[in-house]
């Protein structure tokens, strides 16, 4: 029988095999059984918004027993694309039944070298993969037309049972056809993990989802917990960082401390559950790599809540049930699991109220690690009563919240309120390191500099605050904006910038008489903590960009504040008009107009119709919820306001794009930017030839939520996105390729 513990040695099981005419002498081969596995029933559907697939029917036909002859393996494999929910094709799931004889043998979740000794009695060639477990990923073989051979592969179990049956190597279809092997012998063996070289001492598998996977620099600056771990826990905070062999998506990362003894192996994919990411074969690749004295970081629940999904669905318990697989799966191998709770959403109720999206699923990961004594970090927590701290406005800076115009892969801005950018991912993985130093104190890990976004140590920022403040006009056409630039303090993780308009307008020395300003003058008003130079404009502020005509040559539409050439501190670029700020009245105070968050230190303003001649401007750092003195600057200019009313949709971006996963089809995720004056959109895929197909219909009250589709595979896809509203104004916005 199989050892227990954490002996690597391998171990012969056999199944009751044909040898001398007698059954091998097996302690436990009374435990071995055949079943015939049927879904003869067809699937329920949609029940109450969850779709119920078909259900197994097992029926025995005796124990695994070799001795007189071989077994007649009898099996097909069924393959249904069920009808979407109320016409939402990304409600669509395709489900793969496995049918026919089976055998059914309990042992630990573990690798098993598997021999087979098979035949076949089909007139011609027959090409196979092993089922294990429902799970198909695996070799093909070859049996010839009444041929016997030996056949060998290494099933990797997630569950303490071995469920074995067969399927054609082809896709499965709707019309199935019904094949036999005839099985003389089965081996099963544990295995060690296979290594190609020396592992380190000390390793940390991550499974998870977007949350937690490692993004690439055009993604930026989106970014997952689980790449900035090695910041606390490597020493230094330095990593070298390569792509991961072992797993198959191309986000799989490696990082390897200086000295080559730590490793963290960031195994997370966006858009998978905790269902999904077993179904899709990928926990069999991580239960292939790791040996004991591994650490197991698990992550999931934001995808397991999507009900219209069906391939990714589980219900609280269900959740649960999944989450026991992966514990399970590693104990057994002598891996140590931790928990992860599903991370908080900037999901603010209009009366400032913060809900956790995603509670049900912590609570039932919380109440599991209990009853099952596994350690467990709760990022849940900890992320609402951060996101509470800083409020509706501030908690904008951990997530995907960005202006237009802000960074250079997202033009048009991003509206997401789940996915983390670099300084949520920082503060994330900073605390579920803590969380994991403080559960395994004598890991190994540890030792890193302080994680960017960490608050350790210091609570108040200096004095000085932001300084250096400029603004710089743009006012050619197509290309108007208000470019806001300051020095980036050392301790701000993040800043604030206000806009207010002023009604009232202080006249200029030298203005026209009839009180309107000459065509594109300006002025700029900088103060830093209250006070100015006099004579002069106040230190570190500039002007430049603007003429006396009111144009300057056209600028990119995603601004690069660290250019060479910017003006220096206390002077104006030629061209420009600085104006001592003592030399005008005071204004009338005005509304705040724009409050918003950015991590840089700048800010890309644009100007639209109704922009009037003075704005003020108030940029404050922070480090949590702990403010600097704010910096004002005020700026004067008459914009061009013919511009036509804009009826651009903004900020759409086409993500977590897989051709991998479901041969001839793309997987993708929609989000974009919501209009205050739409109550209706439409996802749209428009193809060659004038192909258009409507995905999806999303209500204002839901553009914040997962939006994932899966389509034919095809050249030439893009999306669109369009929406309207109960008065008739239509709003669209550009496509963008599946690329």
């Amino acid at each position: 029988m199989i050892a227990s513990g954490g002996c690597r040695q391998p171990v012969v099981r056999r199944l009751p095999c044909t040898e001398g005419g007698t059954a091998m002498e097996h302690e436990d081969a009374s435990e071995g059984r055949i079943i015939n596995r049927s879904y003869a029933e067809p699937a329920e559907g949609w029940v109450d918004g969850v779709y119920r697939g078909r259900v197994a029917h097992d029926e025995p036909i005796g124990p695994a027993d070799f001795a007189h002859g071989p077994v007649a393996f009898t099996f097909s494999a069924l393959r249904e694309d069920r009808a979407p929910m109320d016409g939402d094709p990304a409600s669509v799931g395709t489900f793969t039944y496995y049918s026919g004889t089976t055998l059914v043998a309990p042992m630990p979740s573990r690798n098993y070298r598997v021999t087979l000794d098979v035949a076949n009695p089909e007139p011609t060639d027959l090409r196979l993969r092993p089922v294990v477990n429902e799970l198909a990923h695996y070799d093909a073989f070859d049996v010839p037309a009444g041929a016997r051979t030996t056949v060998s592969f290494t099933a990797i179990l997630s569950k303490r049972l071995m469920e074995l049956t067969f399927t054609p190597a082809s896709e499965p279809t709707a019309h199935p056809e019904l094949h036999t092997l005839l099985v003389h012998r089965i081996t099963v063996e544990e295995t060690a993990p296979e290594e190609s070289e020396p592992a380190p001492e000390r390793r940390i598998f991550v499974i998870a989802d977007s949350i937690c996977q490692t993004y690439f620099d055009n993604e930026r600056p989106q970014s997952g917990w689980g790449e900035q771990l090695f910041r606390t826990l490597f020493p230094g905070g330095v990593a070298v960082i390569e792509r991961d062999r072992g797993g198959s998506a191309e986000q799989s990362r490696v990082m390897r401390s200086a000295n080559g003894t730590l490793e963290i192996h960031n195994r997370a994919l966006g858009a998978r559950s905790a269902r999904s990411y077993i179904g899709e074969g990928r926990l069999n690749e991580v239960l292939r790599d790791v040996r004991p004295g591994d650490w197991l970081l698990l992550q999931m629940g934001p995808n397991d809540a999507t009900r219209l999904r069906p391939m990714r669905y589980a219900d609280p318990p269900t959740y649960a049930a999944f989450l026991d697989r992966y514990v399970t799966s590693a104990r057994d191998r002598g891996v140590t699991p931790m928990l992860v709770t599903p991370s908080c959403t900037c999901d603010f109720a209009a009366d400032d109220t913060l809900m956790h999206r995603f509670a049900d699923y912590r609570d039932a990961m919380l109440a599991y690690a209990r009853d099952h004594d596994v350690p467990v970090a709760d990022l849940g927590a900890y992320g609402l009563e951060l996101e509470r701290r800083l409020g509706p406005l501030r908690s904008h800076a951990l997530h995907m919240k960005l202006d237009a115009g802000q960074y250079a892969n997202y033009p048009d801005g991003v509206d997401d309120n789940v996915h983390l950018n670099l300084l949520g991912a920082a503060k994330s993985a900073r605390f579920v390191a803590d969380e994991f130093l403080r559960a395994f104190p004598d890991s190994g890990f540890g030792g890193g500099d302080e994680a960017p976004g960490s608050a350790a140590g210091k609570e108040v920022l200096g004095p000085a605050g932001v300084s250096g403040l400029t603004a710089q006009i743009e006012d050619a056409p197509g290309a108007q904006a208000v470019k806001l630039r300051w020095k980036a303090s050392p301790d701000a993780e993040y800043y604030t910038v206000a806009r207010h308009y002023t009604v009232t307008r202080r006249e200029l020395p030298g203005a026209a008489a009839s009180g309107s300003m000459a065509s594109g003058s300006s002025v700029f008003d900088s103060t830093a903590s209250g006070s100015t130079a006099s004579g002069s404009t106040a230190s570190g502020s500039t002007a430049s960009g603007s003429t006396a005509s009111g144009s300057t040559a056209p600028s990119s539409a995603v601004s690069d504040f660290d250019a060479p050439g910017s003006a220096a501190p206390g002077s104006a670029t030629a061209g420009t008009t600085a104006l001592n700020p003592a030399a005008a009245a005071p204004a009338t105070a005005a509304p705040v107009a724009l409050e918003t968050v950015t991590l840089n230190p700048w800010y890309y303003d644009r100007p639209s119709p109704d922009w009037p001649e003075r704005v003020d401007y108030e940029i404050t750092a922070w480090r949590e919820d702990h403010p600097s003195p704010a910096a004002r600057i005020t700026v004067r200019h008459r914009f061009d306001a013919t511009a036509e009313a804009d009826r651009h949709i903004g900020g759409l971006n086409v993500y977590e794009v897989d051709r991998a996963t479901f041969p001839g089809q793309i997987a993708f995720s929609v989000r974009f930017r919501a209009r205050p004056d739409a109550d209706r959109y439409t996802v749209v895929l428009l193809g060659p030839n004038g192909m258009r197909r409507d995905l999806d219909r999303i209500p204002d009250a839901q553009v914040n939520g997962l939006h994932s589709y899966r389509v034919d595979d095809a050249p030439g896809l893009s999306i669109l996105i369009e929406a309207g509203n109960a008065a008739g104004d239509r709003f669209a916005s550009d496509p963008v390729p599946l690329g």
